[in-house]
């Protein structure tokens, strides 16, 4: 998880036009790197726990 948000960072960064704007994004994504660690394994554990809530109720619809 890490090492895949720190290739965005990398990707964002290096898709500016100015080396001013590169060095920007690097710098405010290393120091942002908790930050947005901690919301992404947040928001992955609130879809696993409604992928298993909505599969769990499939099951309850009759069949006709």
């Amino acid at each position: 998880m890490i090492k895949a948000l720190c290739a965005e960072i990398v990707f964002l960064a290096f898709h500016k036009k100015t080396m001013k704007e590169r060095l920007a994004y690097l710098f405010k994504g290393i120091v942002f790197l908790p930050f947005l660690a901690k919301d992404t394994l947040k928001n992955e554990r609130k879809l696993d726990a409604s992928v298993s809530m909505s599969a769990a109720g499939d099951d309850i619809y009759p069949l006709f």
